[in-house]
């Protein structure tokens, strides 16, 4: 599957090859989207099955996926304290956990059949297992939604931009954390063209969300806190001699606990509101 046209700014012309960072990387001459091309088969599938690497990963990210719940939830405190909170691609369940513990109402969707009964047997919350396309909610049910490290994963992350404007309320607020394009740390290791098929600046972010009726109020460059012990099992290392490394050397569990962040701009984390 290739573009035909710019899923932003719906520009048919052909893309400029970004193969520097990446043989499949492409960007709109138009407004500078970047993305895979050829696109893959929907990244969701991957992630309904009950895949070891995906649990595997997701399981031993707990500690550094706490800090970053923390983060980003102690950001949210200064604009909202308690409410409706719809998580999308929960995962294990870690930000929905410290979210709950928090005093909020949570919710979340999440197509790995493993993470949703792992959070099923932790939590007494709403889980619904499956994709935000096709999710049963009613519109307007949500003072907060989230999407950490989700939005890059969509085939059209246009569509589900404009669904979530149907199921947020009218003063909700939107949390997006999403890789940053612009970032030399993005271009060398979260180039996942099975996973990630689209890749934002700040500049496209913006304009994708006023296309599908938000405002951003506040950009942060988040670097998240990463964890060695993960990384032999993430789609970057985990078929590579360095993954293999990796996962040999947890074995004597010495390294698996080691943390680290690096300060590059990693991310881009935004807090938009409902035009």
């Amino acid at each position: 599957m290739t573009f035909s046209t710019c899923v932003l700014c719906g520009n048919d012309k052909p893309f400029v090859s970004l193969h520097k960072w990446h043989s499949r990387l492409f960007q709109c001459p138009q407004c500078r989207f970047v993305g895979i091309q050829p696109l893959p088969a929907q990244p969701i599938e991957r992630y309904s099955t009950d895949s070891s690497l995906v649990w595997e990963y997701y399981s031993r990210n707990s500690a550094v996926g706490f800090r970053n719940a923390c983060e980003v939830l102690n950001l949210l405190a200064l604009r909202r304290s308690t409410g409706s909170l719809l998580d999308v691609g929960c995962a294990s369940g870690i930000f929905l956990e410290e979210a709950h513990a928090r005093g909020f109402e949570v919710t979340g969707v999440e197509p790995n059949p493993r993470c949703v009964d792992h959070i099923r047997t932790k939590m007494d919350c709403s889980i619904i297992q499956g994709s935000i396309e096709s999710a049963a909610l009613p519109p307007g049910t949500f003072d907060i939604i989230h999407l950490g490290d989700v939005l890059e994963h969509f085939h059209n992350p246009l569509s589900v931009l404009i669904r979530l404007h149907d199921l947020i309320k009218a003063d909700g607020v939107l949390i997006i954390n999403t890789p940053n394009i612009q970032s030399p740390i993005t271009r060398l290791f979260q180039v996942k063209p099975e996973e990630h098929l689209y890749y934002f600046s700040a500049s496209t972010l913006r304009k994708m969300l006023k296309k599908c009726g938000f405002e951003m109020n506040s950009l942060y460059h988040f670097d998240p806190w990463r964890a060695l012990g993960p990384l032999g099992f993430s789609s970057t290392f985990s078929k590579s001699f360095f993954g293999n490394i990796l996962r040999l050397f947890m074995r004597t569990g010495k390294i698996e606990r080691f943390c680290f962040r690096l300060r590059f701009q990693e991310n881009l984390l935004a807090f938009c509101k409902p035009l």
